[in-house]
């Protein structure tokens, strides 16, 4: 219980925050790791007040920031909320309110969470699992006890592991099963991570070089799958009569919760061809003086004459 104040301040405030954040670390280890001698997190955790009213997104009530450089986890609560926790005068709404600051700790604490123990697996092939609509991120929130507001909760209600999630009795458990889930991702995003022609290219096969390089990311809200960036450039070589193309494209794709490994495929090739959202395309003719084989060595790229053929862009 939060005794009543006439009177705020920062130091009050962040008070409360420590002790809500002790209090919510020591629940949730006692829930993951019973009987074990073990912090929650590996790295230290740093919660404190923000005016979210201020910024961009006035109706945010909790933030969760990853301080690489410091290797520190930060936790940002709402300052208006933290108020209602000690300047009300009903016991009741004070307890309310704080029992309510104790589920906002909670849903940042596992964003904490994620980022210790799972952004490192399978990194190469999908990063983003402490985000919002991960699978990872929304299974082990919901496990421990903690709740969602976002839009994406709708559909992953409805999805086959978050009635699964559930039936697991222990962490332990639940973790086989998402590292198992985990895996079947990187087994199906794989083949698809890099496609090119390479071999036939060099083997003169054939006279254009292409290359697809396909990045993915865990969603920070959508529960479908969507083409987040592309960059699409076309360099065409002309040396005499002679040309060459390469074509170079890299894609970032984010996956929504609702999205299992063996829908990854069937959505990659039907979406594959579909507009970013955000995208840089360019076709460019680079034109090679026709000179012997001697003085082709020592040139430089001032000798190379660029044309932009075409060129379609919303990102710098």
């Amino acid at each position: 219980m939060i005794d009543y104040v006439s009177r705020t301040s920062k130091a009050v405030r962040q008070k409360i925050l420590n002790k809500a954040l002790t209090e919510v670390l020591e629940e949730l280890r006692k829930k993951c790791f019973p009987w074990k001698r073990r912090n929650f997190l590996f790295d230290d955790v740093e919660i404190m007040e923000r005016n979210f009213y201020k910024e961009e997104d006035p109706d945010v009530l909790g933030l969760y920031e990853w301080d690489e450089k410091q290797l520190v986890h930060k936790i940002y609560i709402a300052k208006q909320y933290i108020w209602c926790c000690h300047r009300f005068e009903n016991s009741w709404v004070r307890k309310y309110h704080y029992r309510h600051l104790k589920q906002i700790i909670h849903h940042e604490v596992i964003h904490a969470f994620l980022q210790d123990h799972w952004e490192h697996k399978y990194k190469k092939f999908i990063t983003g699992k402490d985000r919002d609509s991960s699978p990872l991120f929304l299974s082990i929130l919901y496990w421990t006890g903690g709740y969602s507001n976002h839009q994406c909760m709708e559909g992953f209600e409805h999805t086959e592991l978050y009635n699964k999630i559930f039936n697991f009795g222990t962490y332990e458990e639940l973790e086989d099963y998402l590292n198992d889930m985990l895996l079947n991702y990187r087994e199906v995003i794989k083949p698809i991570q890099k496609i090119d022609n390479e071999e036939d290219f060099t083997k003169l096969k054939s006279n254009d070089y292409n290359s697809v390089t396909n990045l993915f990311e865990f969603a920070p809200r959508i529960n479908g799958m969507e083409k987040i960036t592309e960059v699409n450039w076309v360099d065409i070589y002309k040396r005499g009569d002679k040309v060459k193309k390469y074509n170079y494209i890299t894609r970032k794709w984010q996956v929504g919760c609702n999205v299992t490994p063996d829908m990854l495929v069937a959505l990659y090739n039907r979406k594959q061809d579909s507009q970013a959202k955000y995208f840089d395309y360019k076709k460019q003719l680079i034109v090679i003086p026709n000179v012997t084989k001697e003085e082709f060595k020592t040139l430089q790229v001032n000798d190379l004459k660029s044309i932009t053929i075409k060129e379609n862009k919303n990102i710098s």
